[in-house]
């Protein structure tokens, strides 16, 4: 069930997860909703984890936010001389302030936990990909472009709302 709230919250339900031979192939699925914005979220396959390089689910909870803007994830990394621009032929504008990163008190920054762009479980590591479409039959879940136009909207209402006032809410209905 998509959970409602302030404003100031992404909340994200997970919903249901696909095993495809191996954990890069396989993924959790889940809904989003921040203010009227909604959409489709994709995560790692199971179980829950607070380690770093486990290629799992972040534990369920609320997630305080950071901008990040350095490794694999730099502000340019949609854009035509970026490291994903290129190698899709994109050209996008460079983010204002890069990606966000999720922790808390169980869960350290260090585990490198973002919200980034990507198509299947294989480009999470990890992290959290949002999107406004999904496919469970193809198993292809997000067009890129539509994932990337999807974390520049979340971004820019994180900006002008002010990414110290947003929280990330996480809850886990998978049966």
């Amino acid at each position: 069930m998509l959970m409602f709230g302030d404003p100031y919250t992404l909340h994200i339900t997970r919903e249901s997860e696909i095993w495809r031979d191996n954990n890069g192939k396989s993924m959790t699925l889940g809904v989003f909703k921040f203010g009227t914005m909604e959409g489709y979220i994709c995560e790692p396959f199971g179980p829950e984890t607070t380690e770093r390089g486990k290629d799992k689910r972040i534990p369920a909870g609320i997630y305080n936010i950071k901008w990040h803007n350095f490794g694999r994830y730099l502000k340019d990394v949609y854009t035509k001389n970026g490291r994903i621009g290129k190698k899709h032929n994109l050209n996008y504008s460079e983010l204002k302030k890069g990606v966000i990163k999720l922790y808390n008190d169980k869960v350290p920054e260090s585990r490198g936990i973002l919200m980034h762009a990507g198509t299947h479980g294989g480009w999470s590591e990890g992290c959290i990909l949002p999107n406004k479409s999904i496919d469970k039959t193809k198993y292809k879940i997000f067009d890129l472009d539509d994932s990337i136009k999807t974390v520049y909207e979340i971004m820019r209402k994180i900006e002008e709302l002010g990414i110290e006032n947003i929280k990330i809410k996480i809850i886990d209905e998978i049966n």
